[in-house]
């Protein structure tokens, strides 16, 4: 069944708002709202709101000084959501239906419109179910959309400003880094955006944007306005002042600038900093099992055995002051880039950035090392009644004209107590099942890791 209306063109009512967006599609919206009101009782006309909106989170309160003026009663409009509905709302009416193949038009009285049932008596005959477009004579006074509105009391008449906030779903925010590497690999001019989500069905014309980093259990009442988060940068170097604010456990962040937050999807900058220092590591971790010490992991010779992987490459930065940052980094996806010889950017690989408090440091895992190449092997495999030793034997090849240095990073998953009994390079604890060793490779040269680890239970 389709429904068209003739000579009505429909969009939704674009609105100025402050907006609060949080990470799991909701949203608080604040908004205000002028009406004329008589002395005594009058009846608002309809606020057109977004399909997520959430009736019981109302407030509307007056915004004049000395002006008294209170709500006594809400209405809420939840929209239509198929064409039956609509109909429903003109029983009783003349409409039309445009036969779709006869190209034959039935003007007529409709008398039932169910999702199984309509009926349409045209001169002396009805018409079950007829197949076609209804041509409807007018909007439904309700109008298509969700609405508000209410029946208010004021002592005075005249035109009042009220402040409308609820609370909203289907608004959210995303943040998304972009990082370029220069040549020498050890600076990273780092740019940072906001990607906002509007699937609410309504535009926002000129909304002030606030976005939350976390996930409350319940949404959280508006906060004052913060200052950007970033203030524009000169192409100079130079650290960025830090803007945000403290919203309980989580961070807020204001956008610099006004948004028309449109349906559907919109990007916005939140800034950018330059010369970042960055160090780039090698990684190795061939072994990442999770152990669940049971008797099988003890024991089994088929555990881990073949376990090998790549070796990665690795930015590791630290988010302060001294680095051009020293704010609270939002999570969102990082892409690193680089420039080629001809001065184009390429794409170096992606990264998921969980949220990071300043003065924190930063791992992003760009891809694969194609010249430095990672191989385990065990070598060595005892098992007893009280105890299992395990050798294994690490080769860490470089085909680059440059001497790198190598993380290598063992899991020690078979048992919770464990010890090194042998080993022929020095390693560092890191956890209580995590060895690290670090190896210097020599150019277009081979290093080695022989180190055996002996488990042991009661």
């Amino acid at each position: 069944m389709f429904l068209f209306l003739p000579f009505i063109f429909l969009t939704s009512q674009a609105q100025a708002a402050d907006i609060t967006i949080y990470q799991d599609q909701r949203a608080l919206v604040k908004e205000e709202l002028a009406f004329p009101l008589k002395t005594g009782i009058s009846d608002t006309p309809p606020i057109p709101v977004p399909w997520g909106f959430k009736p019981s989170s109302v407030l509307i309160s007056p915004k004049d000084i000395g002006n008294k003026a209170a709500a006594l009663e809400q209405n809420f409009f939840g929209g239509w959501t198929n064409p039956t509905e609509i109909l429903e709302q003109f029983i009783g009416k003349e409409v039309e239906l445009k036969e779709n193949k006869k190209s034959k038009t039935l003007k007529g009285i409709l008398l039932e419109a169910r999702d199984n049932l309509t009926a349409l008596k045209v001169g002396h005959h009805v018409y079950l179910n007829p197949q076609g477009t209804w041509v409807i004579p007018s909007l439904p006074k309700e109008g298509f959309n969700p609405s508000v509105s209410w029946k208010m009391k004021a002592e005075n008449s005249g035109r009042y400003l009220f402040e409308f906030s609820y609370l909203t779903q289907d608004l959210s925010w995303q943040a998304n880094y972009a990082a370029v590497i220069n040549d020498s690999s050890n600076l990273m001019d780092l740019r940072i955006w906001a990607d906002l989500d509007n699937q609410s069905g309504i535009d926002f014309k000129k909304a002030h944007i606030l976005l939350v980093a976390g996930e409350p259990h319940q949404a959280l009442p508006a906060a004052a306005r913060p200052r950007p988060l970033f203030r524009a940068m000169a192409a100079a170097p130079q650290a960025i002042i830090d803007n945000s604010q403290n919203l309980f456990e989580y961070h807020l962040y204001s956008l610099p600038s006004f948004v028309h937050l449109k349906k559907g999807s919109v990007r916005v900058s939140m800034g950018e900093a330059f010369q970042v220092p960055v160090k780039k590591i090698y990684r190795y971790d061939s072994s990442d099992l999770n152990g669940n010490f049971s008797a099988y992991t003890r024991v089994n010779p088929d555990y881990g055995a073949n376990s090998q992987g790549e070796v990665k490459v690795i930015f590791r930065l630290k988010n302060t002051k001294a680095s051009n940052l020293g704010f609270p980094l939002p999570p969102g996806k990082i892409r690193v880039y680089q420039k080629d010889k001809s001065g184009s950017l390429e794409w170096l690989g992606s990264d998921s950035l969980p949220a990071t408090p300043r003065n924190e440091k930063l791992s992003i895992a760009v891809g694969g090392a194609f010249d430095v190449l990672g191989q385990r092997k065990r070598v060595l495999f005892e098992t007893g009644p009280k105890k299992t030793k395990e050798g294994f034997e690490i080769t860490l090849t470089n085909r680059k004209n440059s001497d790198v240095s190598v993380k290598v990073i063992e899991h020690l998953y078979r048992w919770s107590k464990w010890k090194i009994v042998s080993s022929d390079q020095k390693w560092k604890k890191k956890d209580a099942q995590t060895i690290v060793f670090e190896i210097l490779v020599k150019k277009k040269s081979s290093s080695k890791i022989d180190y055996t680890v002996e488990y042991s239970w009661r």
